[in-house]
């Protein structure tokens, strides 16, 4: 009897054992197997919002919105039409800025045509100023009696200035100007002679044992007749 009931007992733990291993089996098989959820999602196009779309192929491959859309124009000929339209009147325009020499005429017959001032040193040889540049086409100006450069400067010792022709990378003849050094001077040239034509001029400066000089202002001076 006592053999009976150990018997009965084990058994049925045999029974809840295999009933649990299949219960494991069938959740396994619908887990890994199961046929795919289909996903649903709106999708919005030029603002307007498209009706539930079905994201699952039918060969369970998960498809992307915009692999759906397909051969579908997203934006149809009349609206590259209308785009086309609106953008005809649209140029790619590039400002190009020269630089313009400010021309200040003390009169009817006499024009100064401004550098600037600035402060500089140069051992050895002349050096560019750069701060001290201006664009002028002496071409502009009609029965020019003579054209001279006008340079307030100020240095310890003794320092040298010219003009200088930078688009034809020449030093104009006669344009050298030096000073002794101490007090401020109001240095001016012999007359000049300048190529026709709109050219950049500069002012070159050298000094004595690299001192520095300041020049206040430099300008070229056009009388005319």
């Amino acid at each position: 009897m006592r053999n009976f009931f150990y018997t009965a007992w084990e058994n049925l733990i045999y029974i809840l054992v295999g009933i649990l291993f299949l219960n494991v089996l069938i959740l396994n098989y619908f887990t890994f197997f199961g046929k795919p959820r289909q996903i649903v999602q709106n999708i919005t196009v030029g603002g307007t919002t498209t009706a539930g779309t079905n994201n699952t192929a039918q060969n369970g491959t998960q498809t992307t919105p915009f692999q759906q859309l397909g051969t579908t124009d997203v934006c149809p000929n009349t609206c590259l039409a209308a785009i086309k339209t609106a953008t005809s009147s649209l140029k790619l325009t590039q400002n190009v800025t020269n630089t313009t020499t400010q021309q200040i005429s003390s009169g009817s017959n006499e024009y100064f045509v401004p550098f600037g001032a600035a402060t500089g040193a140069s051992q050895g040889s002349f050096s560019t100023l750069s701060a001290l540049q201006a664009y002028m086409n002496i071409s502009n100006y009609s029965n020019v009696a003579s054209v001279v450069l006008e340079v307030s400067i100020t240095s310890n010792g003794i320092a040298s200035v010219q003009l200088y022709d930078a688009t034809d990378g020449n030093v104009i003849p006669n344009s050298q100007v030096t000073t002794q050094g101490g007090s401020p001077q109001l240095l001016i040239s012999g007359p000049l002679s300048l190529p026709a034509g709109n050219k950049l001029y500069q002012i070159q400066i050298q000094t004595q044992l690299n001192s520095p000089a300041t020049i206040d202002q430099a300008r070229l001076h056009i009388t005319l007749q």
